[in-house]
């Protein structure tokens, strides 16, 4: 890095060659600038003494105060940035979605009269129904109300025909001596009797005769069926013999 001066003068011309240094001789001379080795002291202009610093107690106790302080006051600075960098944040949300909210009102608002009239169409329509179903319900309650009138009246026709008739057998003060010598002549039983199975038992001259005929009527019918069950089980007896 620096110049390296080198004078070289020879016997045999003054030719200038390469220094070396186990050719210095008094015959060839040469002017060197030498590099200072790794192995030198450094000099003493430029020697730089280390010197521990002083510690001062006051001086360490009033910096970590300080900047503890320092560091919440600043905690407290970000934090109140950050929150007022949200509320401005939210605020602007909001009143983004306010602003929406309002270009929204005039279709909201077509939508809900739509609605309304929708609305306003089905209720005439089932309250037209209901009219017509209710009206329909008491014309049939009318109709009902005259058929159970008619058929009271009809009853109460039939309970007068019917005490008309038997009025006619009814003992009055006329034919009572009619009907004692009737009753002479055409006596009548009223006693009967009851067998285990509970079934009665009437006479022949007994004044049930109706009663009596009905008694006979079921007397036979169970017979018949009693025998169409035994001739069935006979045919299956048989049946069950031919295979």
């Amino acid at each position: 890095m620096f110049t390296r001066c080198i004078l070289s003068v020879t016997r045999s011309g003054g030719q200038i060659v390469n220094w070396e240094p186990v050719s210095i001789s008094c015959v060839n001379k040469q002017c060197v600038r030498w590099r200072k080795m790794r192995t030198d002291p450094p000099p003493k202009n430029k020697v730089i003494i280390k010197r521990r610093p002083v510690y001062n107690e006051w001086e360490d106790n009033f910096l970590s105060t300080k900047l503890n302080h320092y560091r919440t006051m600043m905690r407290g600075i970000q934090s109140i940035i950050v929150k007022q960098v949200e509320f401005a944040a939210a605020r602007d949300e909001l009143l983004l979605a306010r602003k929406k909210e309002l270009e929204l009102v005039p279709e909201l608002l077509r939508w809900n009269e739509e609605e309304n009239e929708k609305t306003k169409r089905e209720r005439a329509l089932r309250l037209a129904e209901e009219t017509t179903k209710s009206e329909e319900e008491k014309l049939q309650r009318l109709l009902r109300e005259d058929e159970k009138r008619i058929l009271h009246l009809q009853q109460a026709e039939e309970i007068v025909r019917l005490e008309k008739e038997a009025s006619k057998s009814f003992i009055t003060l006329e034919n009572m001596e009619e009907k004692i010598e009737e009753a002479i002549e055409n006596p009548k039983n009223y006693n009967f009797l009851l067998k285990q199975d509970g079934s009665l038992v009437l006479p022949d001259d007994t004044a049930w005769k109706d009663l009596k005929e009905l008694l006979e009527l079921k007397e036979q019918q169970r017979k018949a069926a009693k025998e169409d069950h035994e001739a069935g089980k006979v045919d299956d007896e048989t049946g069950d013999n031919l295979r």
